[in-house]
């Protein structure tokens, strides 16, 4: 489920209040933590939330896995996303990234546009491998 994204306009949407005194975003989120309740380790539905959304109040903690997508071209940071997110939150305290799927894919496939800088390959599928392997050496997978 789409709850947070850094779109100009979704705040508007995103952060409205419902009838009972939440927000949308949050109503979405409450609605995925009552799905996923039930579940041993992590549950099967998750949400996406934007890497690069200002603070938000909001309870991210799902007990389901997030799409996070921005890292890398559109200015999101892995840092703050593993140091604030929710792997650090019940049930992703055992490992931090758990739970958290993250999106670079500008981030890989622009390593195989242009010339390539010093001491990268020439050829562009070796760039393009080579930031794939980058990227996953920072990264958590999804435990």
């Amino acid at each position: 489920m789409l709850a947070l994204t850094s779109n100009p306009e979704a705040p508007q949407f995103q952060h409205a209040r419902t009838e009972m005194g939440g927000t949308v975003a949050g109503t979405v989120l409450d609605e995925l933590r009552k799905l996923n309740a039930d579940a041993e380790t992590m549950g099967s539905f998750g949400a996406v939330v934007g890497a690069t959304i200002s603070d938000t109040s909001e309870d991210l903690d799902v007990n389901g896995p997030l799409l996070v997508p921005g890292i890398g071209a559109q200015g999101g940071e892995i840092e703050p996303v593993l140091r604030d997110g929710p792997a650090t939150a019940t049930p992703a305290a055992g490992g931090t990234g758990r739970g958290l799927l993250v999106n670079v894919s500008r981030g890989i496939s622009d390593a195989a546009l242009g010339e390539p800088r010093p001491g990268q390959p020439t050829d562009a599928g070796e760039r393009l491998a080579a930031a794939a392997v980058d990227w996953a050496s920072r990264l958590p997978v999804l435990t």
